[in-house]
């Protein structure tokens, strides 16, 4: 499953060891551009190459340990299916890859740890969300931000519901239930309701349908949870309005939102999805950021609240970061030793450094603090970092 998560960034964080290898690439879902894709992951390796012959190793071990990404280039089937941008990790213990619906920036990061700031827009408590489309021949479950949107897709997920229904009893002789793919149901009559229904029947009372609908829907939820149980980004439903009230009751995720898309969705596509969705999500948003720059002014003057770096990533590092706000771009390279908590700076032309930034956002997402990314304008104090701490 390519969907990056705060559980695949956790892990990602807490595996990192010395020769960890980063590496983002901008990709191209189709078109001649694809052609130039593979090309450019082959020079990016070379680059690699000679941070890790740098970082010690001969250059035969540096290759050797790039095998499996160098696999990759030649790797035709793995082209067909890409995304906005291509995330790759690599290290002695391990290999993953990620295909993101945004441009990374082309970089390789070669360090005792990997670099995971590239994919904060999908992380970052402001401006993500899920949709959940549910629709009669094909339930849809997306990632969005403000202008991405990407279909999520993985085993276990449940898309359909004679998907479902086959599941639930496949031997079953008593079709009193039938799943139906129209636009708009059939009813008793056999002419068209002009509703959405999930079932129809042979006599069934309008409840045993919702009760049927109802154990679906858990079932959908249930089949969510490998993305969304670790989530606290909202989730949006659309669909016609008798269903969504049905699903809601079935719901586990903490962020489900009140509003929804009303109608049915099947035959949208996603970026039709996503322009209804986002002006239903945006007022979530920045009431949660409001909501959290509020929070750090009333903390202001005390211990409890700091634009100082060398305050905020020891505190990042103990998980005692509550939410973290970074102005858009910001980099500060430096050193953090674990032992001692200290910060040590180093000049944009120095060495042996790391964006401490990044190690900043990297530790509060692992310990499931909140990040909002901001213009330089909307930061607290005008600077880099700012954040409020839990105690």
């Amino acid at each position: 499953m390519d969907v990056v998560s705060s559980s695949d960034v956790r892990a990602l964080v807490e595996s990192s060891e010395r020769n960890s290898v980063s590496i983002f690439l901008p990709t191209h879902r189709a078109g001649v551009d694809t052609q130039q894709d593979p090309i450019r992951l082959k020079n990016l390796l070379r680059k690699a190459e000679e941070q890790l012959t740098e970082r010690g190793l001969r250059p035969v071990e540096a290759k050797e340990f790039l095998e499996q990404a160098h696999a990759l280039v030649n790797d035709s089937v793995f082209w067909r299916h890409q995304a906005d941008g291509l995330a790759i990790f690599l290290s002695p213990k391990v290999f993953r890859t990620f295909r993101v619906p945004l441009a990374v920036e082309e970089k390789v990061v070669v360090n005792d740890r990997f670099r995971v700031k590239p994919l904060l827009p999908l992380l970052m408590s402001t401006g993500r969300f899920y949709l959940l489309a549910l629709s009669q021949g094909h339930t849809r479950f997306f990632r969005c931000s403000q202008h991405a949107i990407s279909e999520i897709q993985y085993e276990g997920l449940v898309q359909s519901m004679e998907e479902w229904s086959q599941y639930e009893d496949p031997d079953s002789e008593d079709h009193q239930f039938r799943h139906v793919r129209t636009n708009a149901a059939v009813g008793r009559s056999g002419t068209n309701t002009g509703r959405q229904t999930l079932f129809t029947g042979h006599g069934e009372d309008e409840p045993d349908a919702k009760d049927k609908a109802l154990q679906f829907f858990r079932i959908l939820d249930k089949s969510l949870h490998p993305v969304l149980k670790d989530e606290s980004a909202p989730l949006l439903l659309a669909g016609v309005e008798y269903l969504l009230p049905l699903y809601k009751t079935a719901n586990t995720h903490r962020n489900l939102l009140d509003e929804g898309i009303l109608g049915n969705p099947e035959g949208k596509s996603p970026q039709e999805l996503l322009a209804q969705a986002w002006p239903l999500v945006e007022p979530h948003f920045k009431q949660a950021q409001q909501q959290a720059l509020a929070r750090y002014e009333d903390f202001g003057g005390t211990e409890r609240a700091t634009s100082e770096i060398r305050a905020i990533v020891p505190a990042a590092h103990d998980g005692r970061v509550d939410t973290l706000f970074v102005a858009q771009g910001a980099e500060i390279p430096g050193v953090y030793d674990h032992g001692s908590h200290a910060v040590t700076l180093v000049g944009e032309s120095g060495t042996g450094g790391e964006d401490l930034v990044d190690l900043a956002v990297a530790q509060t997402l692992v310990n499931s603090g909140h990040v909002f990314v901001l213009g330089r304008d909307e930061m607290p104090g005008r600077g880099d970092l700012a954040a409020f701490f839990r105690y």
